[in-house]
C-alpha cells in the first residue's frame, strides 16, 4: 500500500515537469542524442532533451562505480559501472564510489615503545576500496575510520619493539601495522595496500640528545664498576700475598728457632 502511494506521487510529479511532451513518439526522440533526419531542434525541445537526460541517465566513469538505493533498499546484484546509467527519479538514489587508489595521512599521535618512550609518530595509508556495496551500506565516513584504525594499529605494534628498533626497522613494521589494519578494513570492503610510519624529527633530535646523555652514564657507570673491581682484585691480592709473606716468614722463624734449639743441645 505504501509502495504504491510513492508510486503516485511519483507520477504525478513527472507529469508537471513533462508537460511539453505528450506523446509517446515526442518522447522517444528527447531520448535520442541527436535529431532526427530532417528534423529542426528549437529551444523547447532542447530544455526537454537535456532535462530528461539528466532525470534518466548517470554517466559512469572507468575508474568509478554505482550503486543503486531505490525506495531505501540497496538493489542486489554487483555495482553498475562503468558507461550509463538509468535510474527511476524519485524512487531511486545512485551513489558513485571511486575505486582507484587513495593516499590517508594520518596526522601525528603519541604511541608508547617498549623502553617506555613516548615518540611523536605520523603515518600514510594507502588503500582502495574492493567491495562497494558492503561499503556504501557500512562504513559513513571511510577516512575517519580508517584514520583511527592506523593509529590503534601503530600503537598496538610498536608497544612491543624499543625505540632504536623501530627507527631501524620501520619498514618491516609498517608492514605489520598494514596486516593489522588490512585484518579489520577487509570486513567494509576496504583493502590497505600499504602503511608508512615516520617519527617526528623535533622528538628525534631531542631523544638523541637524551640518549647521548644516557650512553655516557653508562659508560662512566660502567667504568666506575670496572673500577671497583680491580680494586677490590688488587686488595684481595695484596692481602694473600701478604698472608703468604708472614706465613713463610714464621715458617722461616720456625726453622732459626729450631736449628738454634738443635745446637743447644748438641753442646
Amino acid at each position: 500500500m505504501i509502495t504504491l502511494q510513492y508510486y503516485h506521487i511519483a507520477a504525478a510529479r513527472w507529469s508537471t515537469l513533462t508537460q511539453y511532451r505528450t506523446n509517446f513518439k515526442t518522447f522517444c526522440t528527447n531520448m535520442s542524442f541527436g535529431p532526427q533526419k530532417g528534423e529542426k531542434i528549437g529551444i523547447e525541445d532542447n530544455c526537454s532533451r537535456k532535462l530528461v537526460s539528466h532525470m534518466f541517465c548517470l554517466v559512469v566513469r572507468e575508474h568509478e562505480r554505482a550503486v543503486i538505493f531505490r525506495l531505501g533498499h540497496l538493489l542486489r546484484g554487483r555495482p553498475r559501472g562503468p558507461g550509463l546509467l538509468f535510474y527511476l527519479p524519485f524512487l531511486d538514489v545512485c551513489q558513485k564510489v571511486d575505486i582507484r587508489l587513495k593516499m590517508l595521512k594520518v596526522p601525528p599521535h603519541t604511541v608508547v615503545t617498549k623502553d617506555l618512550l613516548r615518540p611523536e609518530l605520523s603515518s600514510v595509508c594507502y588503500y582502495r576500496v574492493e567491495n562497494v556495496a558492503l561499503c556504501s551500506t557500512a562504513v559513513s565516513s571511510l577516512t575517519s575510520v580508517l584514520q583511527t584504525l592506523v593509529q590503534a594499529a601503530a600503537r598496538d605494534v610498536l608497544a612491543q619493539h624499543k625505540f632504536t628498533h623501530i627507527q631501524l626497522d620501520r619498514r618491516r613494521l609498517g608492514q605489520q601495522i598494514q596486516a593489522a589494519a588490512d585484518s579489520v578494513a577487509c570486513r567494509w570492503g576496504v583493502r590497505v595496500e600499504r602503511t608508512d610510519i615516520h617519527i617526528e624529527p623535533t622528538y628525534t633530535k631531542d631523544n638523541q640528545i637524551t640518549e647521548d646523555i644516557t650512553e655516557r652514564e653508562r659508560r662512566d657507570d660502567k667504568k666506575r664498576k670496572t673500577g671497583n673491581k680491580q680494586k677490590k682484585r688488587e686488595t684481595v691480592r695484596a692481602q694473600q700475598n701478604s698472608s703468604k709473606n708472614n706465613f713463610n716468614h714464621i715458617k722461616n722463624m720456625i726453622k732459626v728457632d729450631y736449628a738454634s734449639i738443635k745446637n743447644n743441645q748438641s753442646w
